[in-house]
């Protein structure tokens, strides 16, 4: 966290434009050394050796450029970053010596920027999403499951087919043991629609 060191100003006197003028040189010495900080590698066996002293932020850009070929050679064809992908981008982002909170931030803005869509965020809106339909009365009914889907296939833009998200939705309320489900008094249209996808024998 930066701290900026407040310099006490006495009231009308003729040095208060030189005060301000020593504050601002504080604050910023200490925002350039919080900037500097955030490009340091994560581990000390990462750190830079045998280059010039400021040839730092050339590496710093060379890392940079990596990373989003990675990014764009995994999503080129689909523009659709599964766990898997993820995981591997996340892996090479810690042998280049990135901090693994730093390299997931950089990879959500990169998909966000390529129009990329990314299976992780997408599960938690749909985890969230289901979260809150169960905290109503502790079950899901078809109205909320259909809100629910109509949100995700939104977030998907077209990836996954409605057949694949339903089943992404269905495994999510499974993950427990056993879904919490309001059917009807003489239907049970997720049993219906669990065969219809497929997940029953």
């Amino acid at each position: 966290m930066v701290h900026f060191r407040r310099i006490r100003q006495p009231a009308n006197s003729a040095g208060s434009s030189g005060a301000n003028c020593t504050s601002r040189i504080v604050a910023g010495c200490a925002v350039r050394k919080a900037c500097a900080d955030l490009c340091k590698p994560s581990h000390p066996a990462a750190k830079y050796t045998g280059r010039a002293p400021g040839s730092r932020a050339v590496d710093t850009a060379e890392i940079k450029k990596r990373f989003l070929k990675e990014i764009k050679l995994r999503g080129y064809d689909d523009k659709f970053i599964d766990r898997n992908e993820e995981r591997e981008i996340l892996q090479l982002a810690i042998q280049l010596g990135v901090n693994i909170d730093s390299a997931g931030l950089a990879l959500q803005q990169v998909c966000f920027d390529l129009d990329y869509v990314q299976e992780s965020q997408v599960a938690r809106l749909m985890r969230d999403q289901l979260n809150a339909a169960l905290g109503n009365d502790g079950k899901v009914d078809r109205k909320e499951f259909d809100l629910v889907f109509a949100t995700v296939q939104l977030a998907m833009k077209g990836r996954k087919t409605d057949t694949e998200i339903r089943k992404m939705m269905v495994n999510l309320l499974e993950e427990s043991g056993q879904a919490r489900i309001k059917t009807g008094w003489f239907t049970d249209w997720y049993a219906a629609m669990k065969r219809e996808l497929g997940l029953v024998v």
